[in-house]
């Protein structure tokens, strides 16, 4: 599995798995990530990603309930 951004020396992953859904949107891309123990939404700087991508996503602020106005959804 290939991290999308390498961590840094400092830096953990937090989380690895396969991509579930994705949409892109006003320079974001929403990966919806199946880790073997649940299944959440990331998003991150545009990027392609696709259905069934193994991917890894280094540590970052968890964002709950976020509402995009350009796609009109929460995730």
């Amino acid at each position: 599995m290939k991290p999308l951004h390498p961590p840094q020396a400092n830096q953990a992953v937090a989380l690895s798995g396969s991509v579930v859904e994705t949409t892109n949107s006003a320079g974001y891309t929403y990966v919806k990530l199946a880790t073997g123990l649940d299944e959440r939404w990331m998003a991150m700087p545009g990027m392609e990603v696709a259905v069934d991508d193994k991917i890894s996503v280094p540590a970052g602020a968890p964002m709950t309930n976020f509402h995009s106005s350009s796609l009109g959804r929460t995730f």
